[in-house]
């Protein structure tokens, strides 16, 4: 409460002290004075130009080259949002081995390790750590157990070099002996890790029947033919 007014002179009393408080801050009372501050998400000043004005400012940035008002936004602790580019959106290839390092065998003893790198399209299966030759085709029957008049069969081939200076001896051994073959007969070795993923396994010697995929150089090449 406040204090009590004194009695003037003269009889009488001056005028009452207002206790009622300070005006109102938001708004003017019904015969309060006017604003002090304006409301919360207003401007303060009468010149800024309306909503509409504004967002034309903005569409001229962007015609003169500077980035759009979408990407003027970004999340704030991490939180994900869609990327700008169309790039990023884009689902990613499976990536499929274009290399391919394994140990070459023949009847369960070690020959050689080898490097082989892909000529065509990798396959997404799992490639086995070895392989180890238990067939013997004749080489001149290729055309019949790689299945070539059958354009619906998959081939992935593969070029296959010693892996170290270390290899090279074995490796050449081994191809001498497809070359050489038995009975005279040149042979390809067929491997069976991949049987259970639907690939038949080749290994083929350089020459006649390597060039029926395409291959003219000097190396063998592993062909992984689906069953």
């Amino acid at each position: 409460m406040g204090r009590p007014p004194s009695p003037m002179r003269g009889g009488g009393f001056g005028p009452r002290f207002d206790d009622r408080g300070p005006p109102p801050m938001n708004g003017p009372g019904p015969n309060g004075p006017p604003n002090m501050f304006p409301p919360r998400g207003r401007s303060r000043s009468p010149n800024r130009p309306p909503p509409g004005e504004m967002m034309r400012k903005r569409n001229r940035s962007w015609e003169r080259g500077g980035p759009p008002p979408d990407m003027m936004r970004r999340p704030f602790n991490g939180t994900r949002h869609v990327p700008d580019s169309p790039r990023m959106i884009e689902p990613r290839p499976f990536n499929t081995p274009s290399e391919w390092n394994f140990e070459l065998k023949r009847s369960g003893k070690v020959k050689c390790r080898c490097s082989a790198t892909s000529l065509s399209v990798g396959i997404n299966r799992q490639l086995p750590l070895y392989l180890d030759v238990v067939m013997l085709p004749h080489l001149n029957k290729s055309p019949e157990f790689l299945q070539l008049e059958r354009p619906n069969v998959r081939r992935v081939v593969y070029e296959l070099k010693p892996e170290s200076m270390a290899d090279a001896s074995g490796y050449r051994e081994f191809v001498d002996y497809l070359i050489q073959g038995r009975s005279g007969h040149a042979r390809a070795g067929g491997a069976a890790e991949m049987d259970p993923q639907g690939f038949k396994v080749f290994i083929l010697p350089p020459g006649q029947a390597a060039r029926q995929l395409g291959y003219k150089g000097d190396h063998m090449i592993v062909v992984l033919r689906s069953r």
